[in-house]
């Protein structure tokens, strides 16, 4: 069985769900549901959403544990798409890719902790919040007593996440893919919308709707993602993303 139990769910899977919609499958995530999430327009918080919750891992219970306290707790204001909604979409992401690419328990663990700590760093700063995201993770699973290489692996993973994403590995690469899963999924223009809200309130950066547009499509133009899964699923759902894009930039004449 794998890491994840998912317990008390959210809202069904469906069009108006906000949130990657995975399917119960076999493999690594044998018998483990993937419920999306839903969240409100103020701040990307869920009323409802799966519990995550690791019958194998107590270092992930508690990590876990810990990241939501941070992220409810500490978080600055005007975080509407870098908050807590968009870290439990990423461990569930990086879940689900974990299973596709049939990484063993001890893998498993190690991604889906530095999917937990990838955007802690946000609660003190947003540009190059990894550097604190690392520092926050290092210190809490050295106190837990985690392996030393096992943390080393943690923060490699997180320090990928750096876009330009440059992952070493697999682990890195399955992080990296489930960082930006969103570009891929069916709300990615809701998603879109609130980065440029968090981008005015946080960081005091206005774009016209031309720009805004013009912008993210060399962004979804450039990247690339990594694993095998990604590379097969993701980015043909992806152009989807990127076709309405073009069509919205050549309505504004870009």
């Amino acid at each position: 069985m794998g890491l994840i139990k998912l317990v008390s769910g959210g809202l069904s899977p469906g069009e108006g769900a906000s949130a990657p919609c995975f399917s119960e499958r076999n493999g690594n995530q044998k018998n483990v549901r993937i419920l999306a999430t839903g969240a409100n327009a103020a701040g990307g918080e869920t009323s409802n959403y799966t519990i995550m919750v690791y019958p194998d891992s107590k270092i992930l219970n508690q990590v876990s544990a810990y990241v939501e306290g941070l992220l409810r707790n500490r978080l600055p204001e005007g975080h509407i798409f870098h908050n807590l909604n968009h870290t439990r979409l990423v461990v569930q992401a990086a879940g689900e890719i974990c299973g596709f690419m049939s990484v063993s328990k001890p893998e498993q663990e190690i991604v889906l902790i530095a999917a937990w700590f990838h955007d802690a760093g946000h609660v003190v700063i947003c540009d190059g919040h990894e550097e604190e995201s690392k520092r926050m993770a290092g210190q809490f699973l050295k106190e837990a007593n985690y392996p030393a290489p096992k943390i080393e692996k943690v923060l490699e993973c997180i320090e990928a996440t750096k876009v330009p994403q440059r992952p070493a590995d697999i682990l890195g690469e399955i992080l990296c893919d489930a960082d930006l899963y969103h570009l891929a999924a069916k709300d990615y223009f809701m998603s879109l919308g609130q980065l440029r809200e968090e981008w005015s309130r946080i960081k005091n950066e206005n774009y016209t709707d031309a720009d805004w547009f013009q912008l993210n499509l060399h962004f979804l133009q450039a990247h690339q993602y990594f694993t095998g899964y990604g590379r097969a699923v993701l980015e043909r759902r992806k152009q989807a993303a990127i076709e309405v894009l073009e069509l919205s930039c050549k309505f504004y004449g870009q």
